[in-house]
């Protein structure tokens, strides 16, 4: 030992060996990744919330004076987010997981709507559950890509004429109204079915797209009826059959990419617009009603003027409307109740070299037009 007035130092052997630790590689079930994160850009003012894990579930709360908050608190909001100042244009909720699935994510505010500028997109989260209204989106729209289980509507949707697209099964918690026109309008596309959440609580669904058109590429309330479907746009694509209890009606061209069948148990069915098949190739067939069913049916335009439709049948045993022509494609045109011409009618069975079809009427028919002098 060498002693040193007031400090004391001890000098190991120069040869003497050390043991030292080296770190030790997690197994990767022992490693921890965050499950739900969230990161805020304050250059874009937007918020991206990340799903992780398979069954990942993320409660996100708008309140006008503190901002957002997502699950309770337990997730911290990276990039220095200040609920009381900062202001969020644009959400991103987003699947960042490989091979996760099961997710869930619910958007609700304390009050009122929630105004997102930039808009609203839900990518690969699995089930989607809008609870309060979103409104104020001037730019990139509303979407909802690869929501495979449900989208669930509780509240409105609106945007300043940008797009609305639903990529999944929809789900109308109460009655919902979509709305995406300001000045013009922007398209508003279904790539799943709608159907209301219980079969003795049905809901209403309206659709206004301004200028632009409506895509329903599935049926509406096959499974659980919807209450009244009222769909306002430039042109209307249908793909499925729509079944409601209350009033149907369509304000705007309607083309039939496939047979179609529309229904109501207790409301009135009204075309305002014109009805085609999508292709002179292809002529669609549409049904109206179900045997014995009441109801009024009107048609305001023409059916089949420009491609020509397969067989027109109207089920109903209310009043039939009619006012302008019918022309179908060798295929029959049957009508169950009481016709009333509220226009010169002429109905044309007979395309090409076909051999025509057939024109029913089991029921009165009658005009309430004023006669040719």
């Amino acid at each position: 030992m060498l002693f040193i007035r007031g400090i004391l130092r001890t000098f190991s052997k120069p040869n003497c060996r050390t043991k030292i630790q080296k770190p030790q590689l997690l197994a990767l079930e022992d490693r921890v990744v965050p499950a739900v994160t969230a990161f805020y850009n304050s250059t874009a003012s937007s918020l991206t919330i990340n799903l992780q894990n398979s069954n990942d579930a993320a409660s996100i709360v708008y309140d006008a004076t503190n901002g957002y908050e997502i699950n309770s608190g337990a997730v911290t909001i990276l990039g220095g987010y200040d609920g009381t100042q900062d202001t969020v244009d644009r959400l991103i909720i987003q699947d960042t997981g490989d091979s996760a699935f099961g997710q869930s994510v619910t958007l609700s505010a304390t009050s009122g709507p929630i105004s997102l500028a930039d808009g609203l997109i839900t990518t690969g989260v699995e089930s989607v559950t809008i609870s309060s209204a979103i409104d104020g989106v001037n730019a990139n729209g509303i979407s909802f890509v690869d929501a495979s289980t449900k989208i669930q509507l509780g509240a409105d949707l609106s945007t300043n004429d940008q797009p609305i697209s639903f990529g999944g099964p929809v789900l109308l918690g109460a009655n919902v109204i979509l709305e995406s026109k300001d000045s013009s309008g922007g398209t508003i596309t279904f790539s799943g079915t709608v159907n209301t959440v219980t079969a003795l609580a049905s809901k209403s669904l309206t659709i206004d797209s301004g200028t632009e058109g409506v895509s329903l590429a599935n049926s509406l309330g096959a499974t659980k009826s919807l209450n009244a479907v009222s769909v306002t746009a430039n042109s209307v694509s249908l793909t499925g059959n729509i079944s409601a209890t209350g009033n149907i009606t369509i304000d705007a061209p309607l083309t039939l990419n496939r047979a179609v069948s529309i229904s109501s148990t207790g409301g009135a069915i009204l075309f305002k617009g014109t009805i085609d098949s999508d292709s002179t190739n292809t002529p669609r067939s549409l049904t109206v009603g179900v045997a014995n069913q009441p109801g009024t049916t009107e048609f305001q335009n023409t059916l089949g003027a420009t491609n020509p439709l397969g067989a027109v049948t109207v089920n109903r045993t209310g009043t039939i409307k009619i006012a302008d022509d019918i022309t179908t494609a060798n295929a029959p045109v049957t009508f169950k109740g009481a016709v009333v011409l509220s226009g010169s009618t002429v109905i044309t069975t007979k395309t090409g070299t076909g051999n025509g079809g057939n024109v029913a009427f089991t029921a009165p028919l009658n005009a309430t037009f004023p006669p040719l002098p």
